[in-house]
């Protein structure tokens, strides 16, 4: 059964605006057969694996995860046929021959396609009709191995009652405008109006949540705005009707793509007593997301029959690998127990312990990062770094439940695979696929952790040119090159416009050390 293409159809509204396409870091299958394993079930082996990703725009999400795994096959489809053409046009330069971009609707899957271990659905339930719905429980069913993962994200109630009224005030202003442009930017124009209209000073909660909304809006890009928000079909539901429609297609949900929003410890002490007195996972996660206003959800599911544990354990951590991008601060030798030691993230999240072989581990981690380090290797290391005084087994356990603990506040990242970073070299090489994105101008790169990145204009330049057969001086010629043919205006620290060759080498030598560094940090470089 395929649609035929026309105005108001779904497929006719993203050929007309094409969607951004980007990666999820998490919805990518180190992330689901983690979290699989966290929970007892033995997912399939990621280098060999199978993985479907049913709407798949033009491929930001799948493309690099074919890239990483030479020995995978992945299989996207999209109903936009000019999202798939595009996509295809994008990824030719990558000669992947494991990843297939194919043109379909969702009710063509059938047994032909095979099985797969992991399938994505990443912003497309909430957006869809019912049929199409029960139908992505189908293939999730019936497409998907026996210890496979599926990941399906979608809007939930009640955090989306409140931007219902938004979207239907926008839908209401913006039907008498044909366009998508004329649509968008009606839908800011009111936007505006509904929070100017009151001053800037006004304190009303409802200004004052309308205001917090439009600017989240005002950040997104215009297919964001028109796809997610003025789409003819958008219906949230509550988190238990999902999980209940799940069960009755014979899938169970397994756990969120957050592991930490699971944690009843997160809940006011009033709400906490309440939640772990309830017993039944489902309820327990409906109620906080009742007490936290949630509007959005990424579920992951799996089948009923897959040997789910919930009675979690040191045990469960370690087969993973580790990573801790923060600081650690301690006052005294890692070995003595007296001394408190400091964890802070980037976010100011932190946590303290007194713990050798955390302190050490932590330690460890944020030098390393940002590469990942596996389990039996950071015991190893973190015994020798504080001069261990107890058996192996001991700091095993003990570091084992701490990384559960820090998993659970979202101190660290833990993955089912490794990540290596290369660090800068004499022919630096960014990944391949960052740099197809950064040609045709995507607004972020995707790194080896599958997240998007943002690089300042002067950045992008250089990354660029760092395929592995340029030195710094071959990218330093090639930059003055490009500034002089007019290529780039190029401006000085003192405000002058460069404009001799000793001016541009002085200019670009800086940004070329400025975007190595960057490379790196952002986990970007290959080699």
């Amino acid at each position: 059964m395929t649609e035929t293409p026309g105005p108001g159809r779904p497929e006719f509204r993203y050929d007309e605006v094409p969607y951004e396409s980007h990666a999820y870091s998490a919805s990518h299958p180190s992330h689901l057969a983690m979290l699989g394993r966290l929970f007892g079930i033995p997912t399939p082996a990621l280098e060999t694996a199978r993985i479907l990703e049913i709407g798949c725009s033009s491929g930001g999400n799948i493309v690099p995860v074919a890239a990483q795994w030479p020995d995978s096959q992945c299989v996207g489809f999209d109903l936009s046929k000019v999202e798939i053409d595009e996509g295809l046009r994008r990824v030719a330069p990558l000669g992947l021959k494991n990843l297939e971009l194919r043109h379909a609707n969702v009710m063509d899957v059938d047994a032909s396609w095979g099985q797969f271990d992991y399938i994505i659905c990443h912003g497309v339930w909430s957006w869809v009709p019912k049929f199409v719905q029960e139908r992505i429980f189908e293939i999730c069913r019936d497409r998907m191995s026996p210890n496979g993962v599926a990941y399906i994200s979608y809007n939930v109630y009640p955090g989306w009652r409140l931007r219902q009224m938004i979207r239907d005030m926008m839908m209401y202003h913006v039907h008498a405008f044909e366009t998508p442009k004329e649509k968008t930017q009606q839908a800011r124009a009111l936007l505006d109006f509904l929070v100017n209209v009151h001053g800037a000073n006004a304190t009303h909660p409802y200004v004052v949540w309308m205001r917090q909304e439009a600017d989240l809006l005002r950040k997104q890009a215009d297919s964001y705005l028109y796809h997610d928000h003025l789409s003819d079909t958008n219906e949230p539901v509550y988190f238990h009707d999902f999980a209940e429609q799940a069960r009755e297609k014979g899938l169970i949900y397994l756990s969120d793509a957050q592991f930490s929003t699971m944690m009843t410890m997160h809940m006011p002490g009033g709400a906490r007593s309440f939640l772990d007195g309830i017993g039944d996972l489902v309820k327990v996660e409906q109620y906080m997301d009742f007490v936290r206003n949630r509007a959005f959800r990424s579920s992951l599911l799996v089948h009923a029959a897959a040997p789910v544990r919930r009675n979690l354990d040191w045990n469960d951590m370690v087969g993973f690998h580790y990573g801790c991008r923060g600081t650690f601060v301690t006052d005294g030798p890692l070995g003595d127990r007296t001394v408190e030691g400091k964890i802070t993230l980037l976010n100011e999240t932190s946590m303290t312990t007194k713990e050798p072989i955390m302190k050490a581990a932590l330690t460890l981690l944020i030098a390393a990062w940002p590469d990942t380090i596996q389990f039996e290797d950071l015991v190893l290391r973190a015994r020798e770094a504080y001069g261990a005084t107890v058996d192996v087994e001991a700091d095993r356990q003990e570091l084992g439940g701490l990384m559960l603990s820090c998993l659970a506040n979202d101190l660290i990242e833990v993955r089912s695979t490794a990540v290596r970073v290369a660090r800068v070299s004499e022919r630096p090489e960014v990944h391949p696929w960052a740099r197809v994105q950064i040609g045709y101008g995507a607004r972020y790169a995707t790194n080896l952790r599958h997240e998007g990145v943002g690089l300042d204009p002067m950045v992008r330049q250089v990354v660029m040119l760092l395929d592995g057969q340029h030195t710094r001086e071959d990218v330093l010629t090639l930059l003055i090159n490009h500034a002089k043919g007019g290529g780039v205006q190029v401006t000085l620290p003192d405000g002058r416009p460069a404009d001799n060759d000793n001016d541009f080498r002085l200019a670009f030598e800086e940004a070329y050390d400025h975007a190595l560094a960057r490379a790196e940090e952002l986990s970007l470089l290959v080699r």
